[in-house]
């Protein structure tokens, strides 16, 4: 899916205004003619001036690209459905990690994202699935091991302490 320059020039026009207006209320330092609201306004005049640039190549770019042009994974119910469980499993991930932990939710999430994807579709090979899920488990039990022989060699005891 790819969108048209003058849509992300739009975007980024709408948030370098929106720091412009809020810049002027940053306090002034006693004494300096330069404060805090500098920085931060240059910036938002940098973007406000790409964005007009985005947009003029956009509208110039109109007759020969769409506003929106999207792709053929579009027009596909696997492929989109495929999209909604990635998303599906990030939020799961986010909303069950703290609760069922890492290695619970991690090999759920990655099998069931890899089940949406083309190979998990594939039924006659149900002894790969298993060795998969093995190699999943195994991955998952190895990581915080990992993590705690980087932490050991990292950082040594220190003489006197």
């Amino acid at each position: 899916m790819k969108f048209n320059d003058a849509i992300f020039g739009a975007v980024l026009l709408v948030l370098g205004i929106a720091v412009l207006v809020h810049v002027p209320s940053f306090p002034q330092m006693a004494g300096q003619k330069v404060g805090p609201a500098l920085f931060p306004g240059l910036i938002a005049a940098g973007l406000v001036a790409c964005a007009l640039i985005l947009i003029v190549n956009g509208v110039k770019q109109r007759a020969v690209q769409p506003w929106v042009n999207t792709g053929d994974w579009t027009r596909s119910r696997r492929h989109i459905g495929a999209f909604f469980v990635t998303i599906g499993a990030v939020i799961a991930y986010i909303m069950l990690a703290d609760k069922l932990g890492f290695l619970i939710i991690g090999p759920l999430v990655v099998y069931r994202v890899w089940r949406s994807s083309d190979h998990g579709n594939r039924r006659r090979d149900r002894r790969r699935v298993r060795h998969s899920l093995r190699v999943l488990q195994a991955a998952s039990g190895a990581a915080p091991l990992g993590r705690v022989d980087a932490i050991r060699i990292l950082m040594p005891t220190l003489p006197g302490g």
